[in-house]
């Protein structure tokens, strides 16, 4: 039985944003900055994922080198990140229209 990965980062993914929901809720003069540094940190993530898939960084020891599975978790995690990050400028955007 293999271990399925991608059911973990949905699950992670789901985890961020219901806590990211509840600093929205909390801190909305801030909201988008805190969604923008979020957005920004899970694209990170997701483009080391990605090359650590295709073999281009990473040890050579870890499950993820070389390992096509993880170029498209990569490609995956950073596309949510992205999600984030536009979340956040439509935030500070509607934010200075507002205010």
């Amino acid at each position: 039985l293999g271990f399925d990965y991608h059911l973990i980062a949905l699950i992670g993914a789901h985890t961020i944003t219901i806590l990211f929901y509840g600093i929205l809720q909390r801190y909305h003069m801030r909201a988008s900055r805190i969604a923008m540094v979020v957005g920004s940190i899970i694209m990170i993530f997701g483009m080391v994922f990605h090359l650590q898939g295709q073999a281009v960084v990473g040890p050579e020891q870890s499950f993820m080198y070389s390992n096509p599975d993880w170029i498209t978790y990569g490609i995956q995690i950073a596309a949510a990140g992205g999600i984030v990050l536009v979340i956040g400028a439509v935030l500070q955007t509607l934010r200075r229209k507002a205010g």
